[in-house]
């Protein structure tokens, strides 16, 4: 078995990490030297490719992996979303595709060198009559108490499953509440569906520092001072209808901060909280993370 990945996390892996979830369970895994590659070898045959790069990055990578991959190989991507298993059966036809989702959350912590199971959900597989018993035997092997891989005959389903509680992970964050009352709750949803139809890819929550003080910008910078290197942000806004670049550490948000007056509310009488945003953020900062305010009520 090899690892392919960025410069990060092969030093991670070199260094040791501890994987956990949140019923106790832990295991620690430390790759030696000859098991992890900075870049592609110049020919794979005869392999199970677990591809797990970011939806951004697919297109790049399936095309370097077009002169290199052999027809005898299994490619299983394992991005969230829709539409990656079709996307890779276009750059590499011939090769075998599955879709894979990984049902839970799990967070890096850095302080703890962990990778951290925090919800429920296992590693859902799409079921294909044609595949080979060999080669079925083979995938199935990965069976851990951490995570268990299942056969699902409609990943499609367990693919939306897993974008909505994506979509839903920053409004849990700020709700505080589980996350089935929270889905149960029409202010919540309403705020969920509001991104999703923005096509607002929500991936975090910035920390929140006491109410009505001139702050924002200190959530924002720490915020990106823990997660920007790991989510490979290069582009980024702070859009707000107050001028941030005025309030404390607003010296930080220079070049980076965008401030509106007429805004297109999507305002929800939610139990705690409101979303605003602009209808054309897409079009604006296209590529872009974007940070926007979700006020407590």
């Amino acid at each position: 078995m090899s690892f392919i990945g960025r410069p990060i996390w092969l030093e991670r892996l070199h260094e040791g990490v501890t994987l956990t979830d949140y019923a106790g369970n832990e295991a620690g895994s430390k790759a030696s030297a000859g098991d992890y590659l900075a870049e592609l070898p110049t020919k794979i045959e005869r392999s199970i490719i677990w591809l797990t790069v970011k939806n951004t990055a697919l297109a790049e990578m399936l095309t370097r992996f077009q002169p290199v991959i052999a027809s005898d190989c299994i490619v299983v991507c394992c991005q969230n979303g829709l539409g990656a298993a079709a996307l890779a059966r276009k750059y590499l036809p011939g090769i075998h595709v599955l879709q894979g989702i990984v049902g839970c959350n799990v967070v890096w912590n850095e302080s703890l060198k962990q990778l951290q199971k925090t919800t429920e959900g296992e590693f859902y597989v799409e079921q294909q009559g044609e595949l080979a018993p060999e080669l079925k035997k083979a995938l199935s092997a990965v069976q851990h108490k951490l995570l268990t891989l299942f056969w699902h005959k409609n990943i499609e389903a367990v693919a939306w499953a897993k974008l909505q509680l994506n979509l839903a992970n920053s409004i849990n964050t700020v709700v505080n509440q589980p996350v089935r009352t929270m889905l149960l709750d029409r202010g919540c949803r309403q705020v969920i569906a509001a991104l999703k139809r923005l096509g607002i890819e929500t991936i975090g929550a910035t920390p929140m520092r006491p109410m009505f003080q001139p702050i924002r910008p200190q959530e924002i910078t720490e915020w990106m001072h823990v997660n920007g290197e790991k989510f490979g942000v290069t582009n980024w806004v702070a859009i707000d209808d107050r001028d941030l670049l005025n309030e404390i550490g607003g010296a930080e948000l220079q070049g980076h901060m965008a401030q509106v007056g007429a805004v297109v509310r999507v305002k929800v009488r939610a139990p705690r909280n409101s979303a605003r945003c602009s209808a054309h953020l897409r079009a604006l900062f296209r590529n872009s993370l974007i940070f926007f305010r979700m006020d407590i009520l």
